[in-house]
């Protein structure tokens, strides 16, 4: 395996999403399949921290699931994604307040509301969340900490699912699995030539591998979250996004924020 691979081989861009606010803007003023398709590209990006919001919440899984799949497609049946406007505030922060709004003044005034939209068709990993949710030690954090540090959380996914797309193009799965886990400061009680060992790979040559990677994944989260913000933000606006996602993740674990910096 040759670690120098990636940075010989030509750039292949990766396939972004289109920007959230993009997104927001075509299934919120738009009608037919592309705003139908347009929500649940947000549906995937967003129901986990919402979810996390509302179990914190004190509402059961089941519930749940209800509330946060009747939320998004309330959001667009009615159109209320529209109501949107990046001058107000980030993304983030519109649909926070909208569920809160939804959980008052929808769901208390019914049992049940019957699952159904858009959502229903996005495959959602409860199981995942909820395995995620039993780890979290029992705290007074506040529901919308949850709600913060499961957004930093999908952040550092999609990263690393854009990180692990360049290397599987490149054929080099095995070295991303291996640097993935000094991303996440996994193994961390193996040194670098016990982990390059496994690649067949010197230390040295394995140092090598994790700069390149780690740059790769800096790139991967600012482009992330720049995806969050308007196409009109400038460079010092993502910056302090980025320094927001880095806040909150020292806040939670500094495993997943040392990867980043």
């Amino acid at each position: 395996m040759n670690p120098s691979s990636f940075e010989d081989r030509p750039h292949v861009p990766t396939p972004f999403l289109t920007t959230q606010w993009s997104l927001v803007l075509k299934a919120g003023r738009e009608e037919g399949e592309e705003a139908f398709e347009a929500l649940g590209q947000l549906c995937r990006q967003y129901w986990p921290p919402l979810y996390a919001f509302v179990r914190r919440s004190g509402h059961g899984p089941e519930d749940a699931k209800d509330l946060t799949q009747a939320f998004f497609a309330r959001l667009l049946s009615e159109r209320r994604l529209g109501l949107a406007d990046p001058e107000r505030g980030k993304f983030r922060t519109f649909l926070l307040a909208s569920m809160r709004r939804f959980m008052v003044t929808e769901w208390r005034h019914a049992n049940r509301i019957k699952r159904g939209g858009q959502c229903e068709h996005v495959p959602l990993e409860y199981s995942l969340e909820e395995r995620l949710l039993a780890k979290e030690p029992s705290t007074t954090e506040t529901p919308e900490t949850f709600y913060e540090r499961r957004w930093a959380m999908r952040i550092i996914e999609q990263a690393l699912e854009r990180l692990h797309a360049d290397y599987r193009r490149l054929g080099q799965e095995p070295l991303f699995e291996e640097m993935r886990k000094v991303i996440l400061q996994r193994d961390r009680d193996l040194t670098y030539a016990e982990l390059g060992g496994r690649l067949g790979l010197s230390e040295t040559a394995f140092k090598v591998s994790v700069f390149r990677i780690r740059t790769r994944f800096r790139q991967h989260v600012r482009a992330v979250v720049a995806d969050t913000l308007p196409d009109s933000a400038t460079r010092e606006e993502v910056d302090s996004e980025v320094g927001h996602l880095l806040e909150v993740l020292r806040g939670a674990s500094g495993n997943a924020a040392d990867g980043v910096v």
